[in-house]
């Protein structure tokens, strides 16, 4: 049995691995837009991954209608043009809105990377799992302290607080995962390989968060005090006989405070002699518990058709069933080692100013950056880079009324609202604003819809902003 398990478990320490220099991509994405077109240019950069190099090539040069594509040293290259939706080149889905009237025109842009967006099966995944862990748990000690004193006192804390606490742990860390999942503002994609090594650094590494997550939980919920905390954090630093003993007292201060237990009664004295060598102390107990946990049937008869198919044969497979199972739902629960998150360098040119955006525009380069995290399994929330723009027709604007007076909100604002109007309301309108300029506004305050009794203005707060857009003045300022 893995000691990891058996000290998790028993301590409810769930805690946060990145694999450094595991195999993964990084994925630079260059885009721009004319009208609902989307210009993509997608470099792939494999880090150790040889084998599977050819097969994604393969998938995403499909995408974008390239038998060949460009390869130099461990990168590729993809150019393409896409209109309203994006290829799910980079795990996900997105689109390009665009809409226009004669004074400009909006555009939006929205995709997520990798992932899913499924919170619920989610959220289901890793509650069952948590449940899994401690049905493990409970049925382990049961096997070994069921028939000493105070064990039903434990079996209870067991199955209610700490099942609870168990669960209520692994939401939180899940939804610390998701808004670490959200894409950055970045800097805007180089051919520098520094900037680019920059833009990816700007990304915020996620254990420290979840670590601290962590550790306040625990303490909150009086499973460790404050001062144990630093000890804890540095174990690796001290000797084993210092290790032991500190982990000693955690559980001894767990089993007093949270479970009632007799600081020094038989139970607690056992429980702290198993954590000093748990794969001696409690390998029997926890391989039949496993072994008796709804699935794990059906799981060993898959296990060994593969290793059959495979001519994989294990000297101990018992052991290594027992391992990958309980592995299993220790990923499934924590949502972490099914897979390493790749990275995500995206830059998108624009016109203008974004009026919405969680990238970060750069002036000088006309540019919204984002830096982002694409992971590689379902149980982890997609990243996702969005942006919404305006692009005023200079040219009509001052020709019609001498100066450029529709831009930002307004003229988003003014677009939707025109788009909005009846085929029969949209001809009045268009059909007035062709003899209206800056000499004759004051008309616009006369202006009716047929069929009514009162002024446009007064029902559509548009034509309110129009106005003052081009004199100047409010409304009521005129009366």
């Amino acid at each position: 049995m893995k000691k990891h398990h058996i000290a998790i478990a028993l301590l409810l320490s769930v805690s946060v691995f990145l694999l450094a220099g595991c195999p993964h991509k990084e994925y630079t994405l260059t885009m721009s837009t004319k009208g609902n077109v989307l210009n993509r240019k997608l470099t792939v950069k494999f880090v150790k991954m040889k084998n599977e190099r050819l097969e994604i090539a393969n998938r995403i040069a499909k995408l974008y209608n390239r038998k060949a594509f460009k390869k130099v040293g461990g990168e590729v290259t993809f150019e393409g043009q896409f209109t309203d939706k994006t290829p799910n080149d980079i795990g996900g889905n997105g689109s390009v809105a665009y809409d226009t009237c004669q004074y400009g025109s909006v555009t939006g842009y929205v995709e997520n990377f990798g992932g899913s967006d499924d919170l619920y099966e989610q959220a289901k995944t890793r509650l069952e799992a948590g449940d899994k862990l401690v049905d493990i748990l409970q049925l382990t000690l049961k096997q070994k302290f069921a028939d000493m004193d105070e064990f039903e006192k434990l079996d209870k804390f067991v199955n209610t607080q700490l099942r609870k606490d168990c669960k209520t742990l692994l939401l939180l860390m899940w939804t610390t995962q998701n808004q670490l999942a959200e894409a950055k503002p970045g800097i805007p994609v180089s051919e520098s390989s520094e900037n680019l090594k920059l833009a990816r650094d700007i990304v915020p590494k996620p254990e420290n968060t979840a670590s601290a997550r962590l550790i306040q939980f625990l303490v909150g919920h009086n499973y460790v005090s404050i001062q144990k905390v630093p000890p804890l954090l540095y174990d690796t630093f001290v000797s084993n006989s210092s290790k032991e003993k500190l982990y000693s007292e955690v559980l001894r201060e767990s089993l007093v405070n949270k479970v009632g237990l007799k600081k020094d009664g038989p139970l607690t004295v056992a429980l702290i002699d198993c954590i000093k060598n748990p794969e001696k102390n409690l390998e029997e107990a926890f391989q039949k518990a496993v072994k008796s946990t709804e699935g794990f049937s059906e799981f060993k008869k898959e296990y060994l058709r593969k290793k059959k198919e495979e001519l994989d044969f294990s000297a101990n497979p018992d052991k290594d069933i027992i391992n990958e199972y309980t592995g299993n739902i220790m990923q499934s629960a924590l949502g972490f080692g099914i897979g390493v998150s790749d990275k995500l360098t995206a830059s998108l040119a624009v016109p203008s100013e974004p009026l919405y955006t969680n990238g970060k525009w750069y002036e000088d380069k006309k540019t919204i950056a984002w830096n982002a995290p694409v992971h590689n399994n379902e149980l982890q929330a997609p990243a996702i880079c969005y942006a919404l723009w305006v692009e005023p027709n200079e040219n009509i604007q001052k020709k019609q009324f001498g100066k450029v007076f529709l831009n930002g909100k307004d003229l988003m604002t003014y677009i939707a609202w025109s788009k909005g109007l009846t085929v029969d309301e949209a001809a009045q309108w268009n059909g007035f604003l062709k003899t209206l300029t800056n000499k004759n506004i004051e008309s616009l305050l006369e202006f009716k819809f047929k069929g009514d009794e009162k002024p446009a203005y007064l029902e559509h707060p548009v034509i309110r902003t129009f106005y003052r857009a081009v004199s100047g003045k409010e409304i009521l300022e005129c009366k």
